[in-house]
């Protein structure tokens, strides 16, 4: 791990990267839940993770 410390920086950059764009996804869901409910007048979630928890 000390021999390649520019590896980790450089993979630590990647993790943040990856974590950003996960929350801006989250951005974008909220936004169309609030364009649905503002059209429609209805809850509706779009981000659902039930199917994930069907293991």
């Amino acid at each position: 791990m000390t021999r390649d410390a520019d590896t980790i920086v450089g993979s630590m950059d990647y993790m943040f990267v990856s974590s950003y764009l996960e929350r801006i996804g989250d951005y974008v869901t909220n936004i169309c839940e609030w364009i649905v409910y503002l059209k429609t007048g209805k809850l509706l979630e779009l981000n659902s993770n039930a199917s994930e928890d069907e293991f």
